[in-house]
């Protein structure tokens, strides 16, 4: 049993450290988008019109929702925690 539980460990470390990797991927792809949505900005400023538009807003919201093929499986484990 104890080198079930090794191996059980161990995996679980290697997982982990996918999880950070992806972490650190995902959190160098929200700084990019941050760093275009000021360049967006700017370029809303630079041509009077407003910064904020709502309608856009709901649009990417929308788009990234319908790619989400997760949000099902996560509500579901979510519910036999």
């Amino acid at each position: 049993m104890a080198a079930h539980q090794s191996s059980l460990e161990k995996e679980l470390a290697e997982t982990r450290g996918m999880i950070d990797d992806l972490d650190s991927k995902i959190l160098s792809l929200l700084q990019e988008r941050a760093a275009l949505a000021i360049r967006a900005g700017v370029s809303k400023l630079n041509m009077n019109a407003d910064v904020w538009h709502p309608g856009r807003e709901r649009q990417v919201f929308d788009r990234i929702s319908s790619m989400n093929r997760m949000t099902s499986t996560l509500n579901e484990f979510g519910a036999k925690l």
